[in-house]
């Protein structure tokens, strides 16, 4: 499932799918914003701590979005998710996203116990059970953005393979193990 909620008070926001993006974008009568946001760290949460702890990573980035920003997310992969903006273009769209980014990369993530079998270890060594939070290191996350205008009859995937080759064209980052603090 690529949607989920995340909890909150009433009418909690909701992480759409790509199909609403679709829909989203045919429907536009106007330009507007669009930023591709891609959770660079999760591989290697996922490689050291297991699956679990990298949707919890997931969740802390996808969270801190939508609680800080207008618009609409949509998830378009495991660690990618949209921000369709109406109302503004992609250079007050990269002004927004600049201060929720860097809030939420200075912020650490840590990695909430997993419930496991009875005698089973994490990759770590550390046996884990409900409630009970990671004795491990706090993790830094960063976040790569690519930002583009969206115009009115514009095909989806045309603006998503955009801004992915964006994206890819950013300098190439080091891909080594999550920052730890």
């Amino acid at each position: 499932m690529l949607g989920f909620r995340i909890p909150g008070a009433a009418g909690p926001p909701k992480i759409l799918s790509r199909r609403h993006l679709h829909e989203r974008i045919a429907g536009l009568d106007a330009p507007a914003g669009m930023a591709l946001l891609d959770v660079v760290e999760v591989q290697s949460i996922v490689r050291r701590f297991g699956e679990e702890a990298g949707e919890q990573a997931r969740r802390f980035a996808f969270s801190r979005l939508l609680s800080r920003l207008d618009g609409s997310l949509f998830r378009i992969s495991e660690n990618r998710v949209v921000l369709l903006d109406p109302a503004c273009g992609a250079a007050a769209l990269e002004a927004k996203l600049a201060g929720v980014i860097a809030l939420i990369e200075s912020y650490p993530f840590r990695i909430r116990a997993v419930e496991r079998r009875r005698g089973r270890r994490s990759h770590a060594g550390e046996e884990f059970s409900r409630g009970r939070e990671f004795d491990g290191p706090e993790i830094m996350l960063r976040i790569a953005t690519a930002i583009t205008d969206v115009a009115p009859g514009e095909s989806a995937a045309t603006v998503i393979n955009r801004l992915q080759k964006s994206l890819a064209a950013e300098p190439a980052r080091e891909e080594g193990e999550a920052p730890l603090r």
